[in-house]
């Protein structure tokens, strides 16, 4: 059969390739007519010449329509490091048809393990026992610290194990590494007992008494798990005696001041400054009218972070503070939004204080102020501004949400979805939203409203 009555076979249509393979062998150097094959079979890729074989066209071509047919690709495709790249960044898998000297490389073997990571078994034995590659791998395929492929030695080896911890690629639940036996097999080696601890590798409880004693042990075995609930009295006491374990420990987790005894040092000027100064301004709101009144208090928490010094009292949270400090006007104007965004969340706890003549002049961009049940409550104004919508079911869930038509659909809805996260009952803030029907409409769109409110059977 001629060439031309093969290519018009293959034209028609017609399944002309699996009983007549030894016609396309006669024609095993024409890519035309394989191109056309593979398109109706890809099996008769491995039929092609060792140059076609080697051709990336029809390669990418044969790999379109079947995977396997990369084990037929010519030894010179085999060592193409461009090809290859291109291969397994489509699927890691891809690497154990690649050359021995391909599989040794570094990039291509990470490439393929990035994004399938069996493929490390198709790396070289080099690269698999290569700890700089083992974590580099890890780096970029996470699961592959918790499945079985890492060789044993890797698994094994006591600074690689280490180093997962530390960044954090590794979970106190894999089976695959033995985690704890290797972290706690020097314990004289303190930090890395510390860092057994503060990840939840090793129990506090489990520690010889001396390290049980050893503060840092403490911070990292309680504080920076954060599990007060749990808290020995031993450690209660000593956070609320000992100033310096008590700032040491807000510096890994600040939560930890609301769980101390206020009374010891809610006066305490220098522990105020130590505080805002060594961990974090924010830390201010924990003190007493006297100390949150200290201008020289004022010009700390100002130099590190300007909007919180809606926490201080009287004219220290006054924007004129900010100008003799010599702040410019945009970051003023940034402090008083700031401000009036806490102060009227602030009065939603005590709806008998009324809002302040600032907060109605911010407010009034937006919405009327209304009060509604003794609570002040904010009102659209127009549908094509930006619309704030508070919710004043209850006060444990005050969240300003704002719904704009700057933003895209996509991001008013993600806003609604941060609302339900943090609301304590979904349904309450689900009639809120259905009340403002239109504005939702208008936000996120017909759709996106149907699918998210309509379906939902209220009852």
């Amino acid at each position: 059969m001629t060439r031309e009555e093969i290519l018009k076979k293959l034209e028609n249509g017609e399944d002309y390739i699996e009983r007549n393979y030894n016609l396309l062998r006669q024609y095993s150097d024409d890519k035309e007519i394989f191109m056309k094959a593979i398109e109706k079979n890809p099996y008769a890729f491995q039929y092609a010449s060792e140059d076609l074989r080697n051709d990336e066209e029809l390669i990418i071509a044969a790999y379109k329509k079947e995977h396997l047919m990369l084990k037929y690709i010519g030894n010179k495709a085999k060592s193409n490091k461009d090809l290859f790249m291109k291969l397994v960044k489509l699927y890691g898998w891809n690497l154990q048809f690649a050359s021995n000297d391909l599989k040794n490389d570094r990039d291509v073997a990470l490439t393929a393990i990035s994004n399938f990571e069996p493929a490390y078994e198709f790396a070289s034995e080099e690269l698999r026992l290569d700890k700089d590659f083992c974590m580099e791998a890890v780096a970029r395929n996470v699961t592959l610290a918790y499945t079985g492929y890492l060789e044993n030695d890797i698994r094994n080896d006591r600074n690689f194990v280490i180093e997962l911890v530390k960044r954090g690629y590794l979970s106190s639940k894999s089976v695959w590494i033995n985690a704890k036996s290797l972290l706690m097999e020097d314990i004289n080696d303190i930090d890395t007992i510390i860092l057994g601890v503060s990840k939840g590798f090793i129990e506090y409880s489990e520690l010889p008494e001396n390290l049980q004693n050893d503060d840092r042990i403490i911070i990292a075995g309680y504080i920076f798990r954060m599990d007060p609930d749990n808290f020995p009295q031993n450690i209660i006491d000593k956070l609320n005696k000992d100033k310096d374990f008590l700032i040491a420990s807000a510096k890994v987790n600040k939560e930890i001041l609301d769980y101390v005894d206020k009374m010891k040092f809610y006066h305490d000027r220098d522990m105020a400054i130590r505080l805002v100064e060594e961990v974090d301004p924010e830390c201010i709101r924990y003190f007493d009218e006297n100390i949150r009144s200290d201008e020289e208090i004022a010009r700390i928490v100002a130099k590190k972070d300007y909007t919180l010094l809606y926490f201080f009292e009287g004219n220290l949270h006054d924007p004129s503070f900010l100008r003799s400090l010599g702040f410019s006007e945009e970051e003023i104007k940034d402090y008083e939004d700031n401000y009036i965004a806490y102060g009227y969340e602030e009065n939603i706890d005590n709806p008998n204080i009324s809002l302040t003549p600032i907060e109605v002049k911010t407010y009034a961009k937006f919405a009327e102020i209304d009060v509604e049940d003794g609570e002040p409550m904010l009102m659209p104004t127009s549908r094509e501004g930006e619309v704030v919508f508070q919710n004043v079911f209850t006060n444990k869930y005050k969240q300003i949400l704002v719904y704009s038509k700057d933003r895209s659909p996509e991001e008013n809805l993600d806003l609604i979805h941060n609302y339900y996260r943090y609301a304590d009952d979904e349904w309450e803030v689900y009639d809120f939203l259905q009340y403002h029907e239109s504005d939702l409409k208008d936000c996120i769109g017909e759709r996106a409203y149907a699918e998210e409110f309509v379906k939902v059977d209220s009852s």
